[in-house]
């Protein structure tokens, strides 16, 4: 069997277990196609994706991305394969098909560049996502065509691809879309569903709290999946239902018109995933419902318009993570909530319009960078100030972990 070096693709379903997503980790190095793949905590590490199953759609075969020195690439029209730039996609015969018997004929697809490659390569249009559509048991047709940008070549993408734990691409299979633009999976062991994608042309949103599919019946809606809405930039407005218990990751990314965000007042949400809402620079006001105990890493980083957030009170939600409030450079004043015991890394990095930040007794751990506000790490607006009313607690985080801020402090 001939070896040749190729970049596997990180497959995920719309219909897979919100948890056991299959992605491959795209490196460097020399893959026999007969190879086993090695699984890790549902990731396969590398080698082949023969198959990956789920509730309805299952997908054989593999698809593969490789990258050439030469300025163009190869295009074979029986493996569903083209290229450009030195970069060539291929299909090899990769098949998505739905199970138990489902009557649905056809459904969407979208494939996405990893973060850590989308500086180096792109689609040829210039858009950070390519849709396409797939019809059961048979090869998608339609190929993405990518360029390398600026000075990038395969040198400079091997070289990051070896110091990168993630897909190369992240290719996700849908079902068709409802009526208003949503397609959902199954999640079967919460018996309830999850909201994958959204592909209409609604500019409000209501997001749904009930669906039946037909065949699993009528669920609560209960997560928004990764990138479901990711860098949208017709949507307005968002009101999350009760139901919902957890946004992920990405799924409101570079939505830069989304201007309101709205809970219900008995909302159950529990989890506000990494970069859910980056970059949604139209946001100017943000309550999160106190049913939040986490808000992970850079949540709401780069949304350049808030000048008001509220956070929880719920006595769970005890940590600031890294970047939440990353270069929100409008906001003027935050509260942090009595239980937080953590705030971290670059939790407020680069907040330039940062006058007053108010803490309380209970915070152990506190990272200098969380206040840093620009290269030369000093803070970017000199009028900050520090409050803590609690005079103990004030005398100790000045003698201590404040240390660093002690003048900042009324």
């Amino acid at each position: 069997m001939k070896k040749v070096k190729k970049f596997i693709l990180g497959f995920s379903s719309v219909s897979l277990v919100i948890g056991l997503s299959f992605m491959v980790c795209s490196f460097s190095g020399i893959f026999d196609e007969k190879e086993e793949p090695v699984k890790d905590n549902n990731k396969v590490l590398f080698g082949f994706t023969n198959s990956i199953d789920n509730d309805d759609i299952n997908v054989s075969g593999n698809a593969t991305i490789s990258f050439n020195e030469t300025s163009s690439g190869s295009s074979s029209g029986s493996s569903g394969s083209n290229g450009s730039g030195g970069i060539n996609f291929s299909w090899n015969n990769l098949v998505p098909e739905y199970k138990n018997n489902s009557s649905n004929k056809t459904g969407t697809y979208s494939i996405q560049i990893a973060d850590e490659l989308s500086e180096y390569i792109s689609f040829k249009d210039k858009s950070s996502i390519f849709d396409g559509t797939w019809t059961n048991k048979e090869t998608p047709t339609e190929v993405p065509d990518f360029v390398y940008n600026d000075d990038a070549n395969k040198t400079t993408i091997e070289s990051i691809i070896d110091t990168i734990d993630s897909p190369t691409l992240i290719i996700k299979f849908d079902a068709n879309p409802d009526s208003n633009g949503y397609i959902y999976a199954y999640d079967a062991t919460s018996t309830s569903y999850i909201i994958t994608k959204f592909s209409g042309s609604g500019t409000i949103l209501t997001i749904p709290s009930t669906f039946n599919d037909g065949t699993n019946g009528s669920h609560d809606v209960t997560e928004i999946g990764e990138s479901a809405f990711a860098y949208n930039r017709t949507i307005t407005s968002v009101t999350i239902p009760t139901t919902l218990l957890k946004i992920k990751r990405k799924a409101f990314i570079g939505c830069t018109k989304l201007a309101t965000l709205t809970f219900t007042a008995t909302s159950t949400l529990t989890t506000i995933g990494q970069q859910a809402f980056e970059n949604c620079t139209a946001l100017t006001s943000v309550t999160i419902p106190n049913s939040v105990t986490s808000i992970l890493s850079e949540a709401f980083a780069y949304c350049s318009g808030i000048t008001s957030f509220t956070f929880p009170t719920n006595t769970a939600f005890t940590w600031i993570w890294p970047g939440v409030l990353r270069n929100c450079a409008a906001i003027a004043s935050i509260t942090l909530p009595t239980t937080i015991t953590s705030l971290l890394d670059k939790a407020l990095f680069e907040c330039s319009s940062l006058t007053l930040l108010t803490i309380f007794p209970g915070i152990t751990r506190f990272d200098d960078s969380a206040l840093k506000g620009n290269a030369n790490n000093n803070l970017t607006n000199k009028n900050f100030k520090i409050t803590c009313n609690d005079s103990t607690a004030k005398t100790a985080y000045k003698a201590g972990i404040f240390a660093t801020y002690k003048n900042y402090f009324n």
